[in-house]
């Protein structure tokens, strides 16, 4: 869904250009770079905050062991 959303979006910019090349219309390039940017380290903020999840449940608690057991559990009473 990110890949159909970056491509339309990387061809809606392509088509502004094109169209400002041509002299149809004109583009503010600073606010197209600072809304670029706005979006992006929107989208970049709630990995951050999975980086610090993801270091707190590495104190040593073996996730991937209660994964397991956890599987293995529903497999059994199915």
């Amino acid at each position: 869904m990110i890949k159909i959303l970056m491509f339309v979006t990387g061809g809606i910019i392509a088509l502004l250009l094109y169209l400002q090349y041509q002299q149809i219309i004109s583009v503010n390039m600073a606010r197209l770079e600072g809304l670029s940017a706005f979006i992006l380290t929107s989208m970049a903020s709630p990995f951050d905050k999975m980086s610090q999840i993801g270091d707190v449940t590495s104190l040593g608690i073996p996730l991937t062991a209660s994964m397991t057991a956890g599987f293995t559990v529903g497999f059994m009473k199915s």
